[in-house]
């Protein structure tokens, strides 16, 4: 029966894939498998071997590191301080959200602090506009 690590493991392989644009079914052309296995370790429904995950990992292009990533954060890091509670699910992680994330994590870290910045900046502008009143405009029903 799946565990929780191996729905963490799925959602990486599914998170990679989409950024690759590769469909279950090229993915599974790749290393072996029916499309129908691919989606079931994506959605955690069936637990998948090592060396079945380095398979997979190397189609994707990726090491096995980069598909449990996710799943070392089970534990509790020293730094637990930083870490987010984000829900995972399908409905958050979209393509264009974790395009976002896989380019961010490619940047250094001062250079994070600056997309941050600009994010942060960008979200109190667009939450100003949302709150400002309307612009009233003059409208003349003379002819």
């Amino acid at each position: 029966m799946a565990s929780e690590i191996d729905a963490k493991i799925g959602l990486r392989i599914r998170q990679r894939r989409w950024v690759s644009k590769m469909t279950q079914g090229q993915l599974a052309d790749r290393v072996g498998l029916r499309f129908q296995q691919i989606h079931k370790y994506e959605t955690g429904q069936s637990s998948i071997k090592v060396s079945t995950a380095l398979k997979i990992a190397d189609a994707l292009g990726v090491s096995l590191n980069y598909l449990i990533e996710e799943v070392s954060t089970v534990r509790q890091p020293a730094d637990s301080d930083n870490l987010v509670d984000f829900p995972l699910g399908e409905d958050v992680l979209d393509r264009q959200t974790t395009s976002l994330v896989t380019a961010y994590r490619r940047l250094p870290h001062e250079s994070r602090a600056l997309v941050l910045s600009l994010v942060d900046t960008m979200t109190e502008q667009a939450a100003s506009e949302a709150d400002a009143p309307a612009q009233q405009i003059p409208v003349s029903l003379e002819n």
